[in-house]
């Protein structure tokens, strides 16, 4: 005999809850039942519809043996449960119809009462009969008035209780109509704790930081100190209350791995159905020139038939020359009649060198494995690749590899009992506080903005990988910036962040210009283009408010740079030796503007950008001037 068991899973504790990266979760119940001997079916509903109907797992059973597990979403006609929210809100609002209902009434009593009181007559009531009836009157009344005050409290009270019950169900987001049926057999009367386990959707958390910067007399100090939090976001249909939450990177969409199936490589004949080659006893054969002949490979037809010129292949961003392989077929190379110029793969046996971008030869590359021919005595002329095994020929292609790189899962287990609603808006728990040691550095970019930014440079010491998500600064529990961490940081790797702008340290950017045509004669006119050149100056000032030294203060700027190198020239005039500097190079120009300047790094444009840093120390209630000075000369009728 099989017995039921129905369980209705809102009265059961979630044990714990693992959130994954990949809007899924793992969600943990705990469900103690005393069995009787034989065969017992254990029905649990009010499971989220978000379930993954083929996660369910159970365990926990002890000496009972699990027959079956079947995980389903009942879409049809829900049973009424009499401890759902909404049963209880319809309760409540029934009881409290019936109260309103005996409070009009008690007022109708009353007005009753008043109205028969006016129709007593002097004359025919006596003074005794109108005492005796006054005296009940006012009996009457103030029980009346009392029952009265009773509803009306009782009434308030059930208004409460249902605005905070609706609230709280239209709050939250999903449905729960899922449920598993669990057939369990167990020879003897026994007591488990079946653990109940599957996966939801709509679950999800992401990482978020608070960079704490604290100041000694006005100095800023390099102790910092990351605090690390976790925004989840769930409507999977069920509340997580005091639960053990963990967090993990892992993803579970890729739970399911295979190894890729090798696909076979052959080399065969081509397919022939032009019949392209001749098969030939005495030598090798000879392609057969099709009935339309085809335009020579170096020539194109033009809109009307007309010959015209092919463009060169576009050479590499060095001057190498592109590094894919041409592959043609023979018959479609009416020309090509000697192998001594190009191989059956439209290799050309002599490729020019290829050069560097400043001239210099590249280095020599590994030659390319050449393909082998076939004996002369099969009777083929042509090597392919062929993987469709088909009568048409089929273009030929390298097989592409896509690499997925993924890191051992991170998980994170948020200490205490957390408690995350399902209403699908984000909450943040803390994981951890992680004390770091920052560099600190004033960095400006006044082309763009003059503001001097408190820009601070921490490496991560912690055990903590710190994923990618925003960063809230704080100096002195005052909020300063909003950032972000762009990528994950690994332990031992460094990330940046702003403190936000430095009021105490004032910059003034300006840039002029002037423009000079240089006049030629009437003769020269006839047979030159006039020129005109253009100088340019910017001057920034660094004022220093502060009461200490501003060391190693980064201003960053740019210096215009030609796209058109034979028409439009610019040349640096001030500081003159910064165009001779490589990349990352550093000069000293002076102790008027510091210690020097050095081009930005490759990542910030550098060289081929014209931008460059100026590193300069600005002494306390000191000023300090920058000046750039450059010429753009360029034909008078070029506009630019």
């Amino acid at each position: 005999m099989t017995s039921t068991i129905k369980l209705n899973a809102d009265n059961y504790p979630i044990k714990s809850v693992t959130v994954f990266k990949s809007n899924k979760a793992e969600v943990v119940r705990v469900f103690d039942l005393s069995l009787q001997p034989g065969q017992s079916k254990i029905q649990i509903s009010h499971l989220p519809r978000a379930i993954d109907t083929d996660s369910a797992r159970v365990s926990g059973l002890g000496d009972a043996q699990l027959f079956d597990v079947v995980c389903s979403i009942d879409r049809g006609i829900e049973e009424i449960d009499p401890l759902s929210t909404s049963e209880v809100v319809r309760k409540l609002k029934v009881k409290k119809d019936a109260l309103v209902q005996d409070r009009d009434a008690l007022d109708d009593i009353s007005g009753t009462m008043v109205d028969y009181s006016r129709t007593l007559v002097g004359d025919k009531v006596s003074p005794d009969q109108a005492g005796k009836f006054f005296d009940t009157l006012l009996t009457r009344s103030q029980t009346l008035r009392t029952t009265r005050v009773e509803l009306e409290e009782e009434i308030l009270q059930l208004t409460r209780q249902i605005d905070v019950l609706s609230s709280t169900e239209e709050t939250k987001q999903g449905k729960s109509d899922g449920e598993v049926t669990v057939v369990i057999v167990t020879k003897q009367a026994t007591e488990i704790e079946l653990k109940l386990t599957y996966l939801v959707q709509n679950a999800t958390w992401s990482a978020a930081y608070e960079l704490h910067a604290t100041t000694d007399a006005g100095v800023p100090s390099p102790s910092v100190s990351l605090h690390y939090h976790a925004r989840i976001t769930q409507s999977t249909g069920e509340d997580w209350t005091d639960v053990a939450l963990t967090l993990s990177t892992a993803d579970m969409d890729l739970s399911t791995q295979s190894i890729p199936t090798l696909i076979p490589t052959k080399i065969c004949p081509p397919k022939n159905p032009f019949n392209r080659f001749r098969p030939s006893t005495n030598g090798p054969s000879q392609p057969i020139a099709p009935k339309f002949p085809f335009p020579p490979p170096n020539a194109a037809q033009g809109s009307f038939g007309q010959s015209q010129p092919v463009a060169q292949p576009p050479s590499g961003a060095f001057g190498s020359a592109p590094s894919g392989r041409v592959w043609a077929s023979p018959a479609f190379e009416p020309h090509l009649t000697s192998q001594q110029d190009e191989d059956l793969f439209c290799m050309a046996t002599n490729p020019p060198s290829p050069r560097g971008r400043f001239g210099f030869a590249a280095p020599p590359q590994e030659p390319e494995p050449q393909p082998v021919p076939a004996p002369a005595d099969d009777g083929w002329q042509a090597v392919c690749v062929d993987l469709t095994l088909s009568d048409e020929p089929a273009p030929i292609a390298e097989p592409t590899a896509v690499v997925h790189e993924s890191p051992l899962a991170l998980t994170y287990h948020v200490e205490g009992a957390s408690r995350v609603p399902s209403d699908g808006v984000p909450h943040q728990l803390a994981v951890a506080v992680l004390p770091f040691s920052a560099t600190l550095q004033h960095v400006a970019v006044p082309k763009a903005r003059p503001v001097a930014y408190l820009h601070a440079t921490v490496r991560n010491t912690s055990d903590y990988r710190l994923l990618a998500g925003p960063v809230h600064t704080f100096v002195d529990d005052a909020f300063a910036a909003r950032t972000a961490l762009p990528h994950d940081v690994a332990l031992g790797d460094t990330f940046h962040c702003t403190l936000g702008a430095d009021p105490a340290t004032r910059i003034r950017y300006a840039r002029t210009s002037r423009r000079a045509d240089k006049p030629l004669d009437a003769a020269a006119r006839a047979f030159s283009e006039q020129w005109a050149s253009t100088a340019f100056a910017s001057r920034t000032t660094i004022t220093n408010s502060h009461p200490f030294a501003l060391r190693e203060l980064v201003l960053r700027d740019a210096v215009p740079v030609s796209e058109d190198g034979e028409r439009v020239n610019v040349v640096l005039r001030r500081p003159a030796a910064l165009a001779d500097l490589e990349q990352d190079e550093e000069l000293e120009v002076g102790a008027e503007v510091g210690e020097g300047a050095k081009e930005a790094g490759e990542g910030e444009g550098g060289r081929k950008e014209g931008l460059f840093e100026w590193v300069v120390d600005v002494g306390a209630g000191e000023e300090v001037t920058i000046e750039t000075e450059w010429d753009v000369k360029a034909p008078v009728s070029l506009k630019w």
